[in-house]
């Protein structure tokens, strides 16, 4: 329900979900996910959207400014025109783009793919977060376009690996 878990959109399905072509702007979330929570779904894919000035209010810190995203999932952003934003998003007076959390118990590893097509980029000014206790993540890059990856990533974990690979393109800390 929108507010508590994700400010515009709380995903909990069995369904691959998909959004395109957004801008999302000023939500705010009581728990997870400023402005979407996903959970339950296999897949997400969000494409050319912007994530701006989303807040997580209340419960602890690192719980997703714009987007909270569980184990389990597969979340595939695409940068294919021009830049897609994140900037302004916090979470506890933090900045975050993506939380990576793990609500289930079952070592289901998470995965974030982050794809760029020639002359787009994806313009992460907010940090990467996650705190997991039983799950791997893998953040896998590519596509000949650029990755912005701004502000301090947090990866607090327990899990056996945390593999971030850049398989195209550039990734600019």
């Amino acid at each position: 329900y929108p507010g508590h878990d994700g400010g515009a959109i709380h995903a909990v399905t069995t369904q691959p979900i998909s959004k395109t072509d957004s801008s999302v702007t000023g939500n705010r979330s009581v728990a997870n996910g400023g402005a979407i929570y996903i959970s339950g779904t296999d897949s997400a894919t969000i494409a050319d959207s912007n994530f701006l000035n989303h807040r997580k209010e209340g419960n602890s810190a690192h719980s997703g400014g714009a987007i909270y995203m569980d184990a389990g999932v597969t979340l595939n952003l695409n940068a294919t025109k021009g830049a897609m934003t994140f900037s302004g998003n916090t979470a506890a007076g933090r900045s975050n783009a993506i939380y990576i959390g793990s609500a289930r118990d079952d070592g289901t590893a998470a995965f974030l793919n982050i794809n760029t097509a020639a002359g787009a980029v994806m313009d992460m000014q907010d940090a990467l977060a996650s705190k997991t206790e039983s799950h791997d993540i893998t953040i896998t890059k590519t596509g000949a376009g650029l990755w912005k990856l701004g502000n301090q990533s947090t990866f607090e974990t327990s899990a056996k690996t945390n593999i971030i690979n850049i398989n195209e393109g550039t990734l600019y800390l």
